[in-house]
């Protein structure tokens, strides 16, 4: 919360849902990608569970040293 209050244009999340219960990672989500639609902001998160795929406008995989894209919009 302490970074979206400092208007960046950036936001870099690190399992920021990790204690989170699905249902409200959804939420979470939900509120994210509405606040950066808004706003126009770029937030990159950082998790391992797909469930962030249904909001993302892209996503990246990194695997060993593999990257993939998906869903790519840039």
């Amino acid at each position: 919360i302490r970074a979206i209050l400092n208007n960046p244009t950036f936001i870099i999340m690190d399992e920021a849902t990790s204690a989170l219960d699905r249902q409200n990672k959804q939420i979470m989500y939900k509120m994210i990608k509405e606040y950066i639609s808004k706003l126009e902001k770029y937030i990159i998160i950082y998790t391992d569970h797909g469930l962030v795929e249904d909001f993302a406008d892209s996503t990246l995989e990194i695997s060993g040293q593999n990257l993939e894209y998906y869903n790519d919009i840039i």
